[in-house]
């Protein structure tokens, strides 16, 4: 509700006069409100433990992260983790400066800008909760990855050269619809590979990966778009074919071995 509410509520509000400092002061209002909230509501749990449960949690903290990398399988999920990350890389780089693209290339305002990303938003709710009968139509998480990989690819080379904002729009629905499907495809490929002991770790740290490309890719789609304003779209779309090459090569693999 929030992706699709705030984006048409920012849009309108930075239109008017002094709308972006508006726009501002309305998310640190937010922020601080929640502050507030979690400050009174959410008990503190560690205060109401003694000093030496705390220092021995904290100890424990700081050499956690290592058994944490040593506990996981790198030969069983390398390549679960590897497709993920250039899935994730692919969706991000185009989405970092997908403001900017679209004003230089369709010259939007704030307002048409705040309208598409809630329509991104509408869109992936609504996939959400068709995502169940997706997964029991392919029955198979590894196929569903794959053909989500390649639907993403698609989607976002027809992002890259839309030659208008109509056009960019239709792209936009299988953008979404192709994010759903890998986030949920994602995981069940990693839980199907997994001991019932280690789901929390494994699908943990693939949500860590999420964030290392998350981390990098506004820097690195910045770059690229200094050299074209297309450089970001395609970046994500050569990432994209990768994680769908990686994918479909794994699925291929696995049929052969079940025949």
């Amino acid at each position: 509700m929030g992706f699709i509410v705030g984006p048409m509520l920012g849009g309108h509000i930075a239109e008017l006069k002094d709308g972006f400092s508006v726009v501002c002061n309305l998310g640190a209002l937010f922020f601080l409100l929640d502050f507030v909230l979690c400050w009174m509501i959410i008990p503190d749990t560690l205060q109401m433990q003694p000093q030496s449960a705390k220092t021995k949690l904290e100890s424990g903290n700081r050499s956690q992260l290592y058994a944490f990398m040593k506990d996981i399988n790198w030969q069983t999920f390398w390549d679960v983790f590897l497709i993920r990350f250039f899935l994730s890389f692919s969706t991000l780089v185009y989405r970092s400066n997908f403001s900017l693209l679209v004003v230089q290339n369709f010259g939007a305002s704030p307002k048409v800008i705040g309208y598409l990303i809630s329509f991104q938003g509408i869109i992936s709710a609504m996939a959400g909760f068709f995502m169940g009968p997706v997964s029991k139509f392919y029955r198979n998480s590894q196929r569903e990855l794959y053909y989500g990989s390649l639907l993403l690819t698609l989607s976002l080379l027809g992002l890259t050269v839309a030659p208008s904002l109509t056009l960019l729009m239709v792209c936009l629905v299988p953008l979404c619809v192709s994010s759903a499907v890998i986030r949920v495809s994602g995981t069940a490929v990693t839980i199907s590979r997994c001991e019932p002991s280690k789901i929390g770790s494994v699908t943990g740290f693939g949500q860590s990966i999420t964030s290392v490309a998350r981390m990098v890719t506004p820097l690195i789609a910045g770059i690229s778009q200094e050299i074209s304003v297309y450089g970001p779209g395609m970046m994500g779309t050569v990432s994209a074919g990768i994680g769908a090459a990686l994918s479909g090569y794994i699925a291929c693999k696995k049929a052969l071995k079940e025949d």
